[in-house]
């Protein structure tokens, strides 16, 4: 609640740490609810280890902080006071698959030379569901997951990087919250919510294809993904209930050869069915939200068994990659930690032992 009042960082001086507001501070100040100790009295800063610690209390008597060792950001090594320190990458050890992931799609509508959501599906692993509808969607979706509840929760979206990512990342910072994120070139690949250490990533960076292909691909027979008019979603066709509309709303026009003959012999079906638009969109986005979880669980699940490495613990499948590799085959110490600059001028120093002439 503090990005909802004026930005002013204050350092108290009793937990050394910073906080956002007035507000911000004197909460932090006040004790629990349970009459329990304040977050001032329980979480401090050591300006000497440079890290935030849990303080630890006798009776009303603080006990003295030990700081740690310091490590190597890069290997964790333990750094000494003497000698050179050598780094290398380091094997990582397997950790515990969560099973703390959220499927979810949007479908939006285009007006005005914007798209905006009008409807939200979302699925946890368990497969609870959660949806949402109209224009306000996105703040009906955030409200819901961004708690204590859905902390360290992963959100998944088939080539979401490309369309819901921006959805969302336009609305957190209207919020005035300022997301961690990475680009790939004009996608946005990953995003990162510290408050409620939420990530966002794309399936799509793990299943480079089609969510219609991932039936095929992945051998699924309990869902298929289905057609719906996305160019018929405008706002005069909310209420609409009549004959189903024209094949150039479906995309007829960009669908490939085998797309349209399977088209054509779902069309010809409806003919003299009744198109009610707001069922269909909830049926749709649903089905999306059913196939990608489907599809996403049974890649991750045998990913898994094959290597032990949950994949989407990572952003992207050449991360994912690297993973299994330091988790199955890298032998400690064997790769060293370079400076770019330095191996820059190893570089040139071999192409003018080689080539005198460079």
């Amino acid at each position: 609640m503090c990005y909802t009042h004026p930005k002013k960082s204050l350092q108290c001086d009793d937990c050394l740490r910073y906080c956002r507001s007035d507000l911000c501070y004197e909460m932090h100040k006040q004790a629990q609810s349970d009459g329990s100790r304040s977050q001032c009295d329980l979480i401090k800063y050591c300006d000497k280890c440079y890290r935030q610690y849990r303080a630890k209390w006798s009776g009303d008597k603080l006990l003295t902080h030990k700081c740690a060792p310091s490590r190597f950001v890069h290997c964790a090594e333990v750094l000494m006071d003497e000698g050179h320190h050598c780094c290398y990458i380091q094997p990582v050890k397997p950790s515990e698959h969560s099973q703390d992931y959220i499927y979810f799609d949007f479908e939006m509508m285009y007006e005005n030379g914007r798209h905006t959501a009008n409807y939200i599906c979302a699925a946890t692993q368990a497969g609870d569901e959660f949806m949402a509808k109209g224009v306000d969607c996105v703040d009906q979706m955030v409200k819901h997951f961004r708690c204590l509840k859905f902390e360290s929760f992963t959100f998944i979206a088939h080539n979401s990087s490309g369309f819901d990512s921006f959805i969302l990342l336009e609305y957190f910072t209207s919020q005035g919250l300022t997301p961690k994120i990475i680009l790939q070139g004009c996608r946005l690949v990953y995003m990162y919510d510290q408050a409620f250490k939420q990530r966002y990533i794309d399936s799509y960076s793990f299943l480079p294809m089609k969510l219609s292909k991932m039936t095929s691909a992945l051998n699924i027979n309990t869902s298929e993904k289905g057609f719906f008019p996305h160019h018929f979603n405008r706002l005069q066709n909310a209420n609409y209930i009549g004959p189903y509309p024209s094949k150039i709303y479906y995309g007829y026009q960009t669908m490939s050869d085998a797309e349209r003959v399977k088209f054509d012999s779902w069309y010809e079906s409806m003919t003299g069915e009744v198109f009610d638009f707001k069922k269909q969109l909830a049926l749709y986005c649903k089905n999306d939200v059913v196939l990608l979880r489907e599809a996403c669980m049974k890649y991750r699940k045998e990913f898994i068994e094959c290597t032990n490495v949950d994949p989407f613990g990572c952003t992207t499948l050449a991360g994912c990659a690297m993973k299994v590799f330091k988790t199955l085959f890298l032998t400690k110490d064997t790769i060293a930690l370079t400076q770019k600059k330095c191996l820059h001028q190893s570089v040139q120093i071999l192409l003018k032992h080689f080539h005198p002439m460079v």
